[in-house]
């Protein structure tokens, strides 16, 4: 009987140990799963809030772009769209917004007229881009032929019978740009020439180049008699007076010094912008979102033409 009362009560300790390790890994466990839950749960919370707070980014820009078409008869650098905002602390995050001047970037969809024929005038400019960001030069022929409505190809062009053989084929677009990553599908177009020309182009604009916004690279490529000074003076002037009024034309004559330079470029330029690239982001603790939108103003409607969140 003592023999059996003993193993009776080794077996209730075994049962006991065993019982009480089952329930500490259930609670571990539990621990564990609610923990990831309340992560999950909390990470949702933050991306939904970094969402909105670049949503709001935007409608802080397209803000400033309305009181500014309201207000004023030119576009510069010096105003309030324009300006590099530190982030903005809003509730438990921060949002950052940057504004930029599309038509301070040459539009390669004009290179086509409506037409149907090139533009030869731009092509020199992108021709004089190219050169300057060490670019392959012929590629032009390509992006010519790309949104061209014809099928074709010039010396150093591609059209569908080029595309087609492609694995996999696709065909030429025989039309503008719908975005600028587009130009990776041209050929010749490689991730490193993308790398060199993108920031100095874009789709968005009416075609007309704001000279109070345009960097200097791209006011060197306007004319071949544009030189480094001329387009220094371009901007050391606006830096102290923008080109604007009834007599921007003839300011800027008198700052270039140079008439068939002038005569060359006045056509294209500016003092007015139609679209403007925003990017705004949101954070909440480590999570970010990044909205990418293109405003446009026309006739004073604002619109939104391109969204895009990241």
């Amino acid at each position: 009987m003592t023999i059996l009362r003993k193993s009776q009560r080794g077996v209730a300790l075994i049962l006991t140990l065993l019982i009480t390790a089952i329930l500490v890994t259930l609670i571990v466990e539990f621990n564990y799963s609610t923990q990831v839950d309340l992560r999950i749960a909390g990470n949702f919370r933050n991306d939904l809030q970094a969402h909105y707070l670049a949503k709001s980014g935007i409608n802080i820009a397209i803000s400033y772009l309305k009181y500014d078409l309201e207000n004023t008869d030119t576009d510069t650098l010096d105003e309030d769209w324009a300006k590099p905002y530190p982030p903005i602390p809003v509730g438990e995050g921060f949002v950052k917004v940057i504004t930029e001047d599309e038509n301070a970037k040459i539009n390669i969809n004009k290179v086509v007229t409506d037409e149907g024929k090139v533009n030869e005038q731009l092509r020199d400019i992108l021709h004089r881009l190219f050169e300057m960001t060490e670019a392959d030069v012929a590629i032009l022929d390509a992006i010519i032929d790309w949104i061209d409505p014809d099928d074709e190809p010039l010396s150093e062009g591609a059209e569908s019978s080029y595309y087609g053989s492609l694995d996999p084929p696709y065909a030429c677009k025989n039309g503008p740009l719908d975005t600028l990553s587009e130009l990776l599908m041209i050929k010749g177009v490689t991730d490193e020439v993308y790398g060199k020309i993108f920031k100095y182009l874009t789709i968005y604009s009416n075609g007309t180049i704001n000279i109070n916004t345009a960097g200097k690279d791209v006011l060197m490529c306007l004319d071949e008699g544009m030189d480094e000074s001329m387009a220094g003076g371009i901007i050391g002037y606006r830096g102290e007076t923008p080109f604007e009024g009834a007599n921007w034309q003839q300011a800027l004559r008198d700052v270039i010094k140079n008439d068939d330079v002038y005569n060359g470029i006045s056509k294209i330029l500016g003092v007015t912008s139609n679209a403007f690239s925003v990017e705004s982001i949101g954070l909440v603790e480590r999570v970010e979102k990044k909205i990418r939108a293109v405003i446009n103003r026309e006739e004073k409607q604002i619109s939104c033409r391109y969204w895009r969140t990241e």
